[in-house]
């Protein structure tokens, strides 16, 4: 897996919900995500390899990082499609359907 560097916006930084292994793993999605457009294609038991959590434990945060904005999830076969934003999107719950 190739790791680039990534640029955090400072409202990302700032942000008290990324915390834990919630920023941990918005962390690693960023930093193996492409540079130009943040698509990701990787499995939840890759992103629980490289966080070092069970496969549930991710997929619970993964849900939370959904749910916040700062990930788009897509389906591609087993693995997913995943756009991690740099700032917090709009999501269906805060009036935006995905």
């Amino acid at each position: 897996m190739a790791v680039h560097f990534h640029k955090y916006e400072n409202q990302t930084l700032a942000d008290k919900r990324l915390k834990g292994t919630t920023r941990d793993l918005y962390d690693l999605m960023l930093s193996l995500s492409h540079l130009q457009d943040h698509d990701l294609v990787i499995s939840i038991a890759e992103l629980a390899q490289g966080i070092m959590r069970t496969y549930e434990t991710t997929r619970i945060h993964l849900k939370k990082l959904i749910e916040l904005g700062y990930v788009t999830r897509f389906s591609v076969n087993r693995k997913k499609r995943y756009i991690v934003h740099i700032v917090a999107q709009e999501t269906g719950e805060r009036g935006r359907e995905q």
